[in-house]
């Protein structure tokens, strides 16, 4: 039996958060949530395609940042939730 031999080396990725700004004001009603997130989605395009954005708060319930996670088609956006 031959022996399988490894193809590729590769390198291991660590993600992690630096704040560098003041935590935000709570979000404690959907309109605290629009305006945190309408600086996010490009207008010229925001009736062409889904775009799905997390906005990542503290227990507090204040923002500390936000991550476009997917951009779809122009009636859905493909989530996976596992990840």
């Amino acid at each position: 039996m031959k022996r399988m031999t490894k193809l590729f080396q590769v390198a291991e990725l660590q993600v992690q958060y630096l704040p560098t700004l003041a935590v935000g004001s709570r979000i404690t009603i959907p309109e605290d949530a629009v305006s945190i997130l309408k600086d996010f989605y490009d207008y010229k395009t925001i009736f062409l395609q889904e775009q799905f954005i997390v906005v990542y708060l503290n227990r507090a319930l204040r923002p500390i940042g936000v991550y476009k996670a997917t951009t779809g088609g122009i009636n859905s956006s493909i989530i996976d939730v596992i990840s």
